[in-house]
């Protein structure tokens, strides 16, 4: 989902929230009051991800805009965007700080699958709504196990069914399907299970590991049928 699509949808969502809010004559949740919502979210402002910060500026600048323009059903939203280096650890330690300190409402649109796993099971158990996390993680779509959470992005399964797609076919001298290489890289913490996914909706047969590598994440893959 574009940036641009992604807050408007959080703003009508806090919009619905708002409304039910007012009918309940006051009765707000943590993080909720007459005049305010209060969000939470962690951005990698410094780190080997520090350049996807410019997610969190520009969302603060909209919100900033939103709320001179009166708010949403008269309440100001407060983001409170956090660094956290991109660093899991780093991740539940300002997670743990933004629920039990300042006491937000939700987060919001943090970033990276890593960070989000981290802080995802605490965030269920405290019935923080996490919501669009930055990642295409498939487990963000995950209502059994994980109410609280609410995705927002295309998965990476999408994603590499997207990317394969398309691929011209080509033959060797005799006429035959080329075997196809294709790179497929995963952080830690969400493989096997989205990169398995991907794979699983590509044609062909494919190896692969039994375990995967310990540091890098990365795989190499055969097609032994022309992808479509």
């Amino acid at each position: 989902m574009p940036g641009r699509q992604l807050v408007r949808g959080v703003v009508a969502l806090l919009a619905a929230l708002g409304a039910t809010s007012a009918a309940m004559a006051g009765n707000y949740d943590t993080g909720a009051t007459d005049t305010s919502i209060k969000l939470g979210q962690t951005m990698p402002y410094s780190g080997p991800a520090s350049a996807y910060s410019a997610i969190g500026r520009a969302e603060i600048a909209y919100f900033k805009m939103l709320n001179d323009k009166g708010g949403i059903n008269g309440r100001k939203v407060e983001l409170l965007s956090m660094d956290d280096a991109y660093s899991p650890a780093k991740t539940v330690e300002q997670v743990r700080r933004l629920a039990e300190s300042d006491e937000v409402f939700a987060m919001f649109s943090m970033l990276g699958t890593g960070p989000n796993i981290a802080a995802q099971k605490y965030l269920n158990a405290k019935k923080i709504p996490q919501l669009f996390p930055s990642s295409g993680a498939s487990r963000w779509n995950d209502p059994q196990h994980f109410p609280w959470t609410t995705g927002s992005q295309p998965t990476y399964r999408a994603a590499g069914t997207f990317y394969t797609d398309g691929r011209p076919n080509t033959q060797n001298s005799d006429g035959l399907p080329e075997p196809r290489s294709i790179c497929c890289t995963a952080t830690p913490g969400c493989w096997p299970s989205d990169a398995d996914s991907s794979r699983a909706s590509w044609p062909g047969s494919w190896t692969w590991p039994p375990t995967p590598p310990a540091t890098t994440g990365f795989e190499r893959f055969q097609a032994a049928t022309p992808l479509h």
